[in-house]
């Protein structure tokens, strides 16, 4: 015994020399609030030294959920009965994409799905394309008055009666298997929804292969460290698929937020529920081709983020704990972006007045850690590549445009944040009923026809 309390005091002491060792770490950290000069040299180490640590953690988790659970992703045993599913396609004008969407649905090897088209009083030849694939099944409803892809989508939750309700944008396509794919998950009953892998088709300018490097090196990855905590910030709004009867409990779609698809998926995981993501089902989306049209679209993405903090929030309330890590890494990157920003013009105002308030600038000490971060971020796309190789061959050619990606989130991503931000701010819950398509590339249509919803749910 005598060796067993030898082997404990030698650990208590060394845990004691390390409480010691963070508590002065601490204090010295305290020091910088005391001044101005202090604080700033404080800003300048969080702003370089925060994307270096949340790189790491995404790849971490990342590497874990691949480890432990995408190797491990469930397929339904032959002899179980496939649940039904209805997939519904919300459309505003979609004359261009439409034809492709559905061409994509009807040929899935999944025999328990009907298709739905929510027509929102389009104005072009959206429900005339769509009308022609009635005679294979496909049910067209066109709305007379505009509702908003939250309220389209709501009145097709009320009529369907399939086990799965679906969502799947007008301009996405379906890969080979991706709806099978998508309902594997369900087989665990505290699964809500789950979510498919997009990925951008469009690849014919250097913008939209910069996105399509973010979808898989960030935002992919992202999807795959949250999911290993057991839930999602949000499902795609491009293809994402819910239990009907859970959808339904938890008070269906709602238009209180320019991202619906955000909002609910809090709303889902408050209530207890789950969220996965399913890497195997890979959806084919059209990238903004426009630095406008890709800003507009951040834009509605961060202003729906903070919406959706404003909203939800209350997060002691909530059922389902994974959401305190997502929104503490929501908040902590917006607060490293406004600390850069105020560093940055910390030193506009000392080069300016002659001021002695920005942190000391190291030239070398700063390219040293640009070269870390851009190395890490490289590191970080590469093993994205390596983990959607297996979904995607050809998904290495994105890796050189991660390089570049510093420019392209300062010169694009940045302001469209702030704008987003300042919008909720501005913005009032439930006014946000209609929507807009995103400007993207022409698709080629397929000229198309109509039971109504209720006749086809029947």
């Amino acid at each position: 015994m005598s060796w067993l309390l030898s082997i404990a005091a030698s650990l208590g002491d060394w845990f004691s020399q390390c409480a010691v060792e963070w508590r002065d770490a601490a204090a010295d950290e305290l020091l910088h609030f005391r001044t101005v000069q202090g604080f700033s040299e404080w800003l300048g180490e969080f702003a370089l030294l925060f994307p270096l640590g949340m790189s790491v953690i995404w790849m971490f988790f990342g590497l874990l959920y691949v480890m432990r659970r995408e190797r491990r992703l469930p397929w339904r045993d032959a002899a179980a009965e496939e649940p039904s599913i209805a997939v519904v396609i919300p459309a505003r004008n979609e004359e261009a994409g439409i034809a492709a969407s559905i061409e994509s649905l009807l040929a899935q090897d999944y025999p328990r799905m009907r298709i739905y088209v929510m027509s929102d009083n389009s104005l072009d030849a959206t429900v005339e394309i769509a009308r022609r694939y009635e005679s294979r099944g496909v049910c067209v409803h066109d709305l007379q008055t505009r509702h908003g892809k939250a309220g389209a989508l709501q009145v097709a939750l009320d009529a369907v009666r399939e086990d799965l309700f679906m969502v799947l944008d007008a301009d996405t396509t379906c890969g080979a298997n991706a709806i099978r794919a998508l309902t594997q998950q369900f087989v665990d009953p505290h699964v809500g929804g789950v979510t498919g892998s997009p990925h951008v088709e469009n690849l014919d300018s250097n913008l939209a292969r910069m996105q399509a490097m973010e979808y898989m090196g960030i935002i992919g990855l992202i999807k795959r460290a949250d999911s290993f905590w057991g839930g999602l910030f949000t499902v795609s709004g491009a293809a994402a698929c819910f239990r009907t009867k859970t959808l339904r409990e938890v008070g269906g779609w709602s238009g209180v937020s320019v991202t619906e698809d955000i909002e609910l998926s809090w709303r889902m995981q408050k209530a207890g529920y789950e969220l996965a993501y399913e890497p195997r089902a890979l959806f084919g989306i059209q990238a903004p081709t426009s630095i406008g049209a890709l800003h507009r679209q951040r834009r509605r993405w961060a202003q729906g983020m903070w919406e959706v903090l404003r909203l939800h929030g209350e997060l002691h309330e909530t059922r389902n704990s994974s959401l305190l890590p997502m929104a503490a890494q929501a908040i902590a990157s917006a607060g490293w972006m406004a600390i850069t920003l105020a560093s940055a013009l910390l030193w506009i105002i000392q080069l300016t007045t002659g001021l002695d308030i920005a942190p000391a600038f190291e030239p070398m000490t700063a390219l040293r850690l640009l070269g870390i971060a851009t190395t890490l971020f490289v590191l970080q796309t590469v093993l994205a590549c390596l983990w959607e190789s297996d979904y995607r061959p050809g998904c290495w050619r994105v890796v050189p445009y991660a390089v570049l990606f510093p420019l392209y989130y300062w010169c694009v991503i940045v302001p469209s944040f702030i704008m987003g931000a300042f919008a909720a701010t501005a913005s009032a819950p439930g006014r946000h009923a209609l929507w807009e398509r995103t400007a993207r590339s022409k698709k080629g249509s397929i000229a198309h026809s109509g039971r109504s919803l209720s006749e086809a749910a029947g």
